[in-house]
């Protein structure tokens, strides 16, 4: 039994530090656009950067999908302008906003959700009527 005590504090010190190691595994209530911008524009030659991609790829696809349902059902009054070509790519999305919020004018401490609309507005314009 006295075998065990120490195996067992070791395993729990392990996954405390472990839990420790990795804060980005939980998603936050509201991100801000400086982690995003972190998450975007994370190294492609490790793991845990190309999951960091994948996850800035997919908040910005998922914002661009609501604004997109947004602007369906509000169609009477246009609240936003925005005209994502068909053909549009997640990595496009991903990379509209690391551009949008690389620039020095762009507050970082904003909700990513804002920035990320933002970056979109301004990467996807729609023609003047």
């Amino acid at each position: 039994m006295r075998q065990c005590v120490p195996l067992i504090l070791t395993a729990c010190l392990a996954g405390t530090a472990l839990a420790q190691e990795r804060p980005d595994e939980v998603f936050p209530q509201q991100l801000s656009a400086k982690t995003l911008m972190t998450y975007c524009a994370s190294s492609s030659m490790t793991d845990r950067g190309r999951q960091r991609q994948r996850y800035c790829a997919g908040f910005v696809s998922g914002i661009e999908e609501s604004l997109r349902l947004l602007r369906i059902r509000s169609s009477k009054q246009p609240v936003l302008s925005l005209c994502v070509p068909e053909n549009a790519t997640a990595r496009q999305f991903r990379d509209a906003f690391i551009r949008y919020a690389g620039r020095p004018a762009t507050d970082l401490n904003q909700p990513a959700a804002l920035v990320a609309v933002q970056a979109l507005q301004a990467a996807f314009p729609c023609p003047a009527d």
